[in-house]
Formats: structure tokens, C-alpha cells, sequence
């Protein structure tokens, strides 16, 4: 089997004799194994090898990008000479420039050795005790897809300025989406997931379960009046419509494209002082865990939203450039393309109220279980349709709710966030060059527009 590091130093060096200044190897090598599920059955299943190798080059401040999805050092040669040929005709920047080399801390958890043995056949299984799972727990289930993936792999970088890493990952992920059906009552669409780094932290039943409780609370939908009051959003509402703008107004190209709405308001108050939002890519046993990211870098723990306040922007090595401000380890992306910005492990903080407590708190007011639809990412206006709403009446959960529109702008909305849940769900994914996760709790957003 290649050894991707002594690949990746090869083709540097190679870059370097082809003339380039400065020159960037990112390899990667990973097993995928997945099986899909579709309507009530097992419908494919696929194991794949995926590999390949992207080269950044630099020469008198220019820049140019190329990738192969073969591991050959011949192969490798001729794309490092291939690139630095296409570098001398780019236009220059000063920003262009590969970041130093810095100390990487270990990480433990990442990597289960067991994952080495793991087969397309344990997959299978997995997948099956999903679905049947599901289908047992009640005769009223349909399900519409899902599926269970593995993935095992290894990356390395290396530069010319010192950078030299290597990593094995695994992680597993599995997931259901469906509704029930009674007769002629139809529930809402709903889904499920979770996810593990050990093949002995796999066990997809309590999934399963919850899936099948929640799109069954959906069955006797009513229709009610429009009114305008606080909506409780569960974690994955949470993602979807809080979560997601703000991670792309953090995003440091963003904000240097004008594309964020916290453009020069770092410092101040954009959101409730109830609301922590954290970003730490060194957490232990964390699908978004890494000892470097997509440059080679360290991953910094960062707090983006403290207690209301615009506080960390997630930079890589050319938006820390153009700022005179070194990465914060949050380059990502594969292979094929060059370094992009994303989160590793966000997590916006739990408060002190459980989900009970909450929902007694609220004497008419709606529970999104899930949004059909976000806010726009730089305006902030959204218009989500709300699926498996539930009526909350009196401080209690009445029946579900025939389909919403809840209307307004997200970021007006971040300073109404008035309760926060001491409960908290995680979605996580996984590819063949890393994971990211994501943890949210219940969160109640005060005065929205809600219409029937």
C-alpha cells in the first residue's frame, strides 16, 4: 500500500525542481461503505475505494490548483510539473502564501483500529437492524430512505514550508427518514440520525425508536389560526434556521467578500446574551476532530458568539493573509479542490431549563420539529414551512398541526431568543477527508409570525 506521506514528499519535491516558490501536497486514501434504504426495503449497497492527491503551487504571488485520483508517484510528477506550468501564467496576489509550520497537539479518539476489518457485510447488517427496527416498532412506519455508512481512511500534507502530517480516521453514520400513515391520516415527513468514531459505540435501535415515536406524535395533525407568538425550535430546527447563517457571517472570505451580515461588528451585540457558540476542532472522540486541517494546521477552539457578543472568525492561511492574522485551523475541504472555510465541532451551549420546563413555560406557541426551507444566508429573511409542528397550549403539548409558514428575519430574531435547553442533540457527517459535527439544544424564539 502507498505511504502517503513519503508520496506527498515526493511530489513536492518535484514541485519545487519544476520552479515553483512555495508548493502544498494534500493526500488522502479512504474505504467507504454504505447501504441505502428505500421505501420499507433495502435498496443498494456500495463499498469504494476513494483516493487522490491535490497540489497547491505558488510562484512570484501567483496561484494554481491541480488534482489526480491516482496515488503513483510518476502520476504525481507530472501533475506538480502540470501545475507550476499553469502558476506562471496566474495573475499575482500578495496574500497568496502558504502558512508556516506549527506544533499539532494529539488527539485521541479519532481512529479505531477495529475499523480496519469492518465489511460491506457489517454494513448490510447494520442497515437491516435500522430499518427492521423501525418497521417492528410499529405497522403505521413507512419508510422513505436512509442507510447506514462506513468510512475508513488516512490523509497526509505536506509543504515546502516544513509541513509534514499524517492521520487515520473512521466513523460510522446511519440515518431514517419517513412518516406514518393511518388509513387516510398522513404524518409529516420526519428523519433521524446518529453517528460513532467505535465500531463498539454503534447501535442504531435507539435511533430507530426515536425515529418512530416522533413521526408518529405527527398523526392527527389539525389545522389552527394564524397568530403571532413564541416558537420552540428542536435542535435540528436550531441548526437549520439559527446555526447556519451564523457560521456563514463568521466565515472570514465571507465577511472579506461583504457577504456576511456581522461585516465590522466584531465586538458587539448581534444576539441575546443567552446565546454561546463555540467551535473547538480538538475535542476527543469528535467526527470534526482533527490534529490538522485541510493547510496542515492546528485547529484553535474559538468562541464565535459569547454571550451575544461577535467575538472569533474562522480564518485559514490566504483570509488570515489579506488581515495580517494567522489561521485559525479552519481550512477544509479534499483532494479535488483547493482549502476552503468550514466549522469542525460546533456547538451552541445548553441553558439551564429542560425541554419539560420549557414547554410549561409557554401558554400558546408552537413546537418546530423540523423546517422545510432556511433563512438567507446574507439578508437574513426566511419563510420555513413548519413540519411535525406540535400546538403547545397552557404549558402543554396539545396535537400535532397541519403544516406552517413561520415568517421574519433571523438575525432580528437572534435578540428574541428568550429560552435555552440543558438537552442537547448532534448531528455529525463524515466523508473520505474528515467529519464535522454540530450540537444544538431547544431553543424558544419569541414573537414570530406563524400562519396557518
Amino acid at each position: 500500500m502507498t505511504d502517503l506521506l513519503a508520496l506527498a514528499d515526493h511530489v513536492t519535491s518535484k514541485g519545487l525542481d519544476a520552479g515553483a516558490d512555495e508548493i502544498e501536497v494534500f493526500v488522502q486514501r479512504a474505504k467507504i461503505m454504505e447501504v441505502s434504504l428505500k421505501r420499507n426495503d433495502m435498496q443498494s449497497g456500495q463499498s469504494i475505494i476513494s483516493s487522490g492527491l491535490g497540489i497547491r503551487a505558488i510562484k512570484n504571488h501567483g496561484l494554481a490548483f491541480s488534482a489526480i485520483n491516482q496515488l503513483d508517484e510518476n502520476q504525481g510528477k507530472k501533475a506538480a510539473e502540470q501545475v507550476v506550468k499553469m502558476v506562471k501564467k496566474s495573475p499575482p496576489s500578495p496574500h497568496y502564501a502558504l502558512p508556516e509550520s506549527q506544533p499539532l497537539i494529539h488527539v485521541p479518539g479519532l481512529y479505531d483500529s477495529q475499523s480496519e476489518s469492518f465489511s460491506i457485510d457489517d454494513v448490510l447488517d447494520h442497515a437491516l437492524q435500522l430499518l427492521n427496527t423501525a418497521k417492528d416498532y410499529d405497522k403505521r412506519i413507512t419508510i422513505d430512505s436512509g442507510g447506514f455508512a462506513a468510512v475508513v481512511g488516512e490523509r497526509a500534507i505536506v509543504t515546502s514550508k516544513g509541513i509534514e502530517a499524517i492521520e487515520k480516521i473512521s466513523g460510522f453514520t446511519w440515518y431514517l427518514s419517513g412518516m406514518a400513515i393511518d388509513g387516510t391520516d398522513i404524518g409529516s415527513f420526519d428523519f433521524e440520525m446518529d453517528s460513532a468514531i467505535n465500531i463498539s459505540d454503534i447501535n442504531v435501535e435507539p435511533t430507530a425508536e426515536l425515529f418512530s415515536k416522533k413521526v408518529l406524535s405527527a398523526l392527527g395533525a389539525k389545522k389552527i389560526k394564524s397568530f403571532k407568538g413564541p416558537i420552540l425550535l428542536t435542535p435540528y430546527s436550531t441548526a437549520n434556521l439559527v446555526l447556519s447563517p451564523i457560521l456563514f457571517s463568521t466565515n472570514a472570505e465571507n465577511i472579506q467578500k461583504g457577504m456576511s451580515r456581522f461585516a465590522g461588528q466584531q465586538g458587539t451585540q448581534v444576539a441575546s446574551d443567552q446565546l454561546i457558540i463555540s467551535d473547538n476542532g480538538t475535542r476527543p472522540g469528535e467526527l470534526g476532530s482533527s490534529r490538522f486541517d485541510r493547510e496542515g494546521q492546528p485547529p484553535q477552539p474559538l468562541t464565535l458568539i459569547d454571550k451575544g457578543f461577535f467575538k472569533d472568525i474562522m480564518f485559514h492561511a490566504f483570509s488570515g493573509n489579506r488581515v495580517n492574522r494567522p489561521s485559525t485551523g479552519h481550512a477544509s475541504g479534499s483532494y479535488r479542490s483547493a482549502p476552503g472555510i468550514s466549522a469542525t465541532n460546533i456547538k451552541l451551549h445548553p441553558g439551564d431549563s429542560s425541554q419539560s420546563e420549557i414547554i410549561s413555560e409557554i401558554k400558546h406557541g408552537i413546537l418546530a420539529t423540523r423546517l422545510s426551507g432556511g433563512p438567507h444566508p446574507l439578508s437574513g429573511d426566511f419563510s420555513a414551512v413548519v413540519k411535525g409542528g406540535m400546538l403547545i397550549q397552557n404549558g402543554e403539548i396539545q396535537h400535532a398541526v397541519k403544516e406552517l409558514i413561520i415568517q421574519g428575519n433571523v438575525y432580528e430574531t437572534l435578540g428574541s431568543i428568550s429560552l435555552i435547553s440543558n438537552e442537547t442533540r448532534k448531528l455529525a457527517n463524515v466523508g473520505a477527508s474528515g467529519g464535522s459535527t454540530l450540537e444544538a439544544p431547544y431553543i424558544v424564539l419569541d414573537d414570530v409570525s406563524i400562519t396557518s
